[in-house]
């Protein structure tokens, strides 16, 4: 590349790194919500300051970077009068007492305050925010309750704490050793106990608080997960709740009286006897001495995020030296608006020693943070990125050359950050450059000239303060020396600089060397993980929140502004959240409604109905077990549903939002006598929100494993039995139907194997037609959109399998007069020419049973390789599926079963057998195929490089992608394939023209041979039919080869005129008759003929008629297919009679009832209108079954499509029949209980037995590489058919 090309590569990494992470989002979203809590008390606040809140940071793959919080005092201002700052560099300083200061007791050292006011949180500045700061900065060891492998250590750091979350973090074994022989005294240390005694002490607690406080900490718990059990994914609150969950036990005073609202006159000294209060060990006194170097030890983690804690003192007045910055920016055409922003922004003190004349003990430094963040926000992209790109430069090039030198790189973001303030004052061109590459690269250039200038000069003036705050004081020659260095580096060869830096993120877990600091924290988890000491902080942290309330504002009544600012929180919370889809709670909320009532006995019986059936619905269903056990098992759940009873409902034309704050101010508000009832209107209230917030809530009653959110199929959720039992059991039949639509409709919704099949299709098409007219639809009621999916049955696939070498005339066609869609195909001089079986002078009805070489070419490669067997759990393709092909009506049928277990009698009697190895029969038919193709040296060179392709996709070599696990199985099995040394194999893939003879590849020593399967079973006494196989979902694929007819029937003419006069769509019409039909092989069922019968197939039709289908008829539609699932395969197996009607008759008998009652396409689609017209369709399909006539609807009545019912079948459907059309909610309802989520049995066939047999040594691998190798010569096939150029090659590279 150019160096603008690479500078344009780099700087996009740049800006992805320098994205926030989600660290970063949540810690802002953090800051927000404690500033509007803190404003109601007093000054307090948090600033999310530094590179995260600049969007400024660069992370790594292992480190996430830090995130640096100002915390700022509001107890305490600072007086300009009391700054003294230092001659040397005045943005150092010393603050002098005052009143104020020894009023509120800060340390002094001579007349000065104390710096190490500001290396703590202390409690004489900071109330609440010391409160959230104990809690964040725990140290805590991975955590089993989270499930988590975090270890947060908190060390101090050169202003109070740091906190550092490490990932994996790997400890050395001499070091894990050390720690197992250490011991700390289980009885709290003394100090701890008395100091938070003490604390108590000097807190008054007032009872309004106390009760506010307990019930703010129970929303918490909703929030969290309704009691105990917990959605662990979120760690952090779920920590959280269980330390305020191991905090009520204890039995301090101010524990009891805080959470469980009694005013108890307990001594203080009982809270020394308390068994339950753990306690911190004495770090310095009981280290064990171990001859053990820390610094020879290895450490690893894989990833780091590091928090610093900044306390800091807000300045009271402005300081002159900004009014002198204004001036000077200004005058250099600064915008005035940004100008006059930042001289509004604070300024604060932080404790910092000076570099020149320290003064440990009183040294402050003055904080421009928020005046920094504004300058940063600002820049120009062009400006951004070359600010980007030297902090780059910092972390690779500079890092990396003092590192050789054994020196600390003095130079830091800061001093980046101010010179750069400056360049782009001293030259305001920068802001107004346009953002290119080329001139991020020339800019950049010069700024690292002015920087190594100033390193020249060894002068850096502070921005704000200017030349008498030089950043340079502290640097020394060789600081100097090697700064200088590192800019001529950069400045000779940015892009390389660059390059450097990004070689930093290798994805090795990194080694770190702990601090006597960061193993003294380890020391204190090794039991507990630090539990215990949280525990101890977060009552601190509770002292430090009251604190925070008495200081605060309190109205009349002596009650703190707790509940306003809870709702302040929410109402930020609410306004970030968006409710997706409201119509299920809607009707969820209408049940409430209805069963809302004033009498008590009324309300207990019904919550206690509604719990009891929850409970016993879990024990089948773990996604409803689950949701019963967020609310604390049996006793929330009966909590919850009286609190929705008893309370407001939800109006759904108001503001949700405000009417869930309203709920939390009645909680927050109400007496002791309300408070059960309304806390279970506010969780009912907070279910419903939190279900629509993230995703449907459809969608969650319906899509199963939804703490995944991540659905491999929609699938009907086992909630149905919820949904109809306790909620539709309640409703209108309209409203129930709406429950039951919604559900078929979500069932009905394409499935990601369905998706998947689509795209294959279309892809298998667009390479057909480049080598003549064979084709693949993919039919039935997947191509229509409306297959009925379970959560263990994922339906079938039906694929028309169209050939492209031989088209029947109308002419040929000799319909059986009894009923005229079967027909024979007479012979003619093509169908002999191409070699078509016949029989009598007519086509053997064989030719459609198999996918006969006479008439499919690349389409028969494609259909040998996807029903090939497979066994259950590939270990190459990390899959728990078995691949069945089996014999179907027309064709081969492949079932793909899931976590396919099979009876132990089956899998013994497996073992016994073994099946030969001697594939000659295979071998000389592969070989004699291979005699018969052409190949062409063009073809062999394309194909080779395609399926290199192939194999990139799938593998990139040996490191695969194995989540795509079909494709890499698919090139696992070519890669097998090229190492057969058959001539075919080798001059298909390795491109060489190589004739040894036949005999050769016979004696190839790499050629497996497939079992010859029929002849060989072994002699077992054995019942397969009694034996108990299981899986768990199944997808069935159906394999039709077709033949199209080459002329329009007259009976399409016939079946237009009659539509036409009926008022149907003439476009749908005209489509429809100018839409391909199809003859495929299927026997009579009156006289029949196995050997010569046909039957014409009208699928593309059937399909268009479907699809333009009005959402009622739709509907109407997908219920009587879940009648025909439920109902009438329930009756018909009580009778042990097979259901032969199908969903064919049903299709068929709607169209023709939707074209005599033309005006269903008009009326509106509402739940009573499809229940209404339901009834409707049964009772005309009912009198079909009376006449015993069901015409076909394209051909007429002279095709009966109950022609082979008997008087059996049509009392068995009347009765079924007229069982929906008296209830058909309850119809529904039973074909919503068949997905139980239990494995379903199956019994196999002896075909399925044979076609496992031959798996049971490689799962199917040998003989799938032989289907693989015939499928290649028929693909080889399909390129000879097809055109090639003058230079005979065939268009398969246009194809790809």
């Amino acid at each position: 590349m150019t160096d603008q090309d690479k500078m344009e590569c780099y700087l996009a990494l740049l800006e992805a790194q320098s994205r926030q992470s989600r660290n970063d989002i949540r810690w802002g979203h953090v800051v927000a919500y404690v500033n509007t809590f803190l404003r109601r008390f007093g000054s307090e606040k948090v600033y999310l300051v530094g590179s995260t809140g600049e969007k400024s940071k660069l992370t790594f793959s292992k480190d996430d970077g830090d995130a640096d919080f100002l915390m700022v005092s509001g107890m305490y201002g600072i007086d300009v009068t009391q700054l003294e700052f230092n001659k040397n560099t005045e943005c150092f300083l010393r603050v002098k007492c005052n009143q104020e200061s020894e009023k509120i007791g800060l340390d002094k050292v001579d007349g000065y305050i104390s710096a190490n006011t500001l290396r703590e949180i202390k409690p004489e500045l900071f109330t609440i925010l010391r409160g959230i700061y104990s809690h964040v900065t725990s140290g805590r060891y991975r955590l089993s309750d989270i499930g988590s492998d975090d270890t947060y250590i908190s060390v101090p750091s050169k202003v109070g704490l740091a906190s550092i979350r490490y990932r994996h973090l790997n400890l050395d074994e001499a070091l894990l050793d050390w720690l197992k022989q250490y011991q700390y005294d289980d009885n709290r240390e003394e100090e701890t106990r008395r100091s938070l005694h003490r604390r108590w002490q000097d807190v008054p607690i007032h009872d309004s608080d106390i009760k506010i406080l307990r019930r703010v900490l129970r929303i918490i718990q909703m929030i969290v997960g309704y009691g105990g059990n917990v959605v662990k994914s979120n760690s952090q609150l779920f920590h959280f709740a269980g330390l305020l969950d191991d905090l009520t036990k204890r039995s301090s005073m101010a524990a009891t009286r805080l959470l469980n609202s009694e005013n108890s006159d307990q001594v203080l000294e009982e809270m020394h006897e308390a068994k339950s209060v753990k306690n911190i060990p004495d770090l310095t006194s009981k280290t064990p001495e171990l001859d053990i170097d820390f610094g020879e030890m290895r450490n690893t983690y894989k990833e780091k995020y590091h928090m610093d804690f900044v306390p800091a003192i807000r300045l009271n007045q402005k300081l002159d030296l900004m009014e002198d910055w204004r001036q000077r920016v200004s005058d250099a055409g600064i915008d005035i608006t940004l100008v006059d922003d930042i001289c509004n922004t604070d300024i604060f003190v932080v404790s910092k020693v000076s570099p020149i004349n320290p003064q440990s003990d009183t040294d402050f430094c003055l904080s421009f943070n928020i005046a920094e963040k504004k300058l940063v926000t600002n820049m120009t992209p062009l400006q951004r990125k070359i600010f980007l790109c030297m902090k780059a430069f910092l972390k690779g090039v500079f890092d990396k050359t003092h590192k050789e030198n054994n020196h600390e790189v003095k130079l830091k973001t800061f001093h980046i950050k101010h010179s750069l303030f400056w360049h782009y004052e001293l030259n305001p061109d920068s802001s107004v450059i346009e953002d290119t590459p080329e001139n991020v690269l020339k800019e950049l250039k010069r700024a690292i000239v002015f920087i190594r200038q100033k390193l020249e000069d060894q002068m850096l003036p502070h921005y704000f303060i200017g030349r008498n705050a030089n950043l340079l004081a502290g640097f020394e020659d060789i600081d100097y020396k090697l700064l200088r260095e590192c800019c001529t580096m950069v400045l000779n060869d940015p892009i390389e600089g660059l390059q450097i830096y990004s070689d930093l993120d290798d994805g090795v877990p990194c080694d770190i060397v702990l601090s006597r600091e960061e193993i003294e924290c380890l020391m204190t988890m090794t039991k507990d993980g630090g539990r215990n000491s949280h525990i101890d902080r977060l009552e601190d942290a509770l002292i430090d929140i009251h604190r925070g309330f008495n200081i605060g504002p309190r109205d009349d009544a002596m009650r703190a502004p707790i509940k306003e600012a809870i709702l302040d929180i929410f109402r930020l919370f609410l306004k970030d959240e968006q409710i997706i889809d409201t119509r299920v709670f809607e009707q969820i909320n209408k049940f409430i409604k209805q069963g809302k009532t004033d009498s008590v006995p009324e309300v207990n019986e019904k919550v206690r109905n509604i719990a009891t059936l929850l409970q016993s619905i879990g024990i089948l269903f773990p996604t409803v077990k689950q949701f019963v056990d967020r609310f604390d098992g049996r006793s929330g759940i009966e909590e919850f549903l009286r609190g929705a009873f008893t309370g407001d409902p939800l109006d759904f034309t108001r503001d949700i939002d405000e009417q869930i704050l309203q709920t939390v101010d009645k909680y927050l508000s109400c007496n002791e006598e309300e408070e059960s009832v309304v806390a279970g209107e506010l969780v009912y209230k907070l279910v419903g929100f939190f279900f629509l917030e993230g995703q449907s809530f459809l969608d969650y009653l319906i899509y199963s494993e939804i703490d995944q959110l991540n659905f491999p199929e929609y699938t009907l959720l086992q909630y149905s039995s919820f949904v109809a039992r306790t909620i539709i059991d309640n409703m209108t039949d309209p409203d129930k139907m709406e429950c039951y639509l919604a559900l078929l409709e979500a069932q009905s919704r394409q499935s990601n194997n369905d998706i998947s099949w689509g795209q294959t299709v279309a892809y298998i098409n667009t390479f057909l037609r480049r080598f003549g007219s064979e084709k693949v639809h993919l039919v039935g009621s997947t191509g229509e959109k409306s297959k009925l999916t379970f959560s263990k049955d994922d339906g079938d696939a039906d694929f028309l399998m169209v050939s492209g070498m031989y088209g029947i005339d109308v002419t040929q066609l000799e319909f059986d007069k009894n009923t005229e869609c079967f027909l024979r195909v007479k012979c003619n001089q093509e169908s002999e020419k191409i070699g078509l079986d016949t029989i009598d002078g007519y086509i053997s009805a064989n030719t459609l049973r198999e996918f006969k070489r006479e008439l499919f070419t690349i389409l028969r490669g494609i259909h040998s390789y996807v029903t090939s067997v497979l066994r259950c759990r590939l270990s190459d393709a990390e899959s728990e599926d078995t691949l069945i092909p089996v014999p179907s009506k027309v064709g081969l049928a492949s079932i793909r079963y899931r976590h396919l277990n099979l009876d132990e009698a089956l899998l013994d009697w497996f073992k016994q057998y073994q099946y030969d190895y001697n594939r000659e029969e295979t071998r000389i038919s592969l070989q004699r195929q291979w005699q018969d193709v052409p190949i062409h040296e063009s073809d062999m060179k394309v194909l080779r490089r395609v399926l290199r392709i192939i194999q990139m996709i799938g593998r990139y070599g040996d490191n695969v992608v194995k989540s795509n696990s079909q494709l890499f199985h698919f090139a696992s099995l070519l890669d097998d394939l090229t190492k057969r040394s058959s001539m075919a194999a080798t001059r298909t893939l390795e491109s060489e023209t190589f004739d040894p003879g036949l005999e050769e590849a016979q004696e190839a020593k790499s050629v497996i041979d497939s079992p010859h399967m029929a002849s060989e079973p072994p002699e077992v006494d054995i019942d397969f039919e009694e034996m108990r196989n299981t899986y768990t979902e199944k997808f069935h694929m159906d394999f039709v080869p077709a033949i199209k007819l080459n002329q329009k029937l007259d009976l399409m003419e016939d079946w237009r005129q009659r539509v036409s006069d009926a008022g149907i769509d003439i476009a749908l019409v005209d489509d429809i008759c100018n839409t391909d039909i199809f003859v495929v092989s299927k026997v009579s069922p009156i006289n029949p003929q196995s050997d010569t019968d046909f039957c014409l197939s009208f699928n593309l039709a059937e399909m268009k008629l479907v699809s333009n289908m009005t959402p009622l008829q739709r509907k109407i539609f997908l219920c009587m297919k879940a009648f025909l699932k439920g109902v009438f395969d329930k009756t018909h197996k009580d009778n042990n009679h097979e259901v032969k009607l199908k969903t064919f008759h049903i299709k068929h008998s709607l169209f023709w009832h939707f074209e005599l009652n033309p005006d269903l396409s008009v009326i509106e689609d509402t739940p009573e209108n499809v229940l209404n017209e339901i009834k409707c369709a049964i009772v005309c399909i009912l009198q079909r079954l009376e006449d015993q006539m069901l015409p076909h609807y394209f051909i007429g009545r002279n095709a009966n499509l109950l022609a082979d019912f008997e008087d059996i079948d049509y009392k068995l459907l009347c009765e079924c029949f007229t069982m929906v059309l008296n209830d058909p909610i309850g119809g529904l309802q039973i074909y919503c209980d068949l997905d139980d989520g239990a494995p379903c049995d199956i019994v196999l066939s002896r075909e399925e037995i044979q076609c496992l047999m031959t798996m049971t040594k490689d799962g199917g691998r040998i003989r799938h590489i032989d289907r693989l190798e015939d499928a290649l010569i028929d693909i080889h096939r399909g390129f000879n058919l097809g055109p090639r150029d003058d230079d005979m090659r065939a268009p398969i590279k246009e194809a790809i």
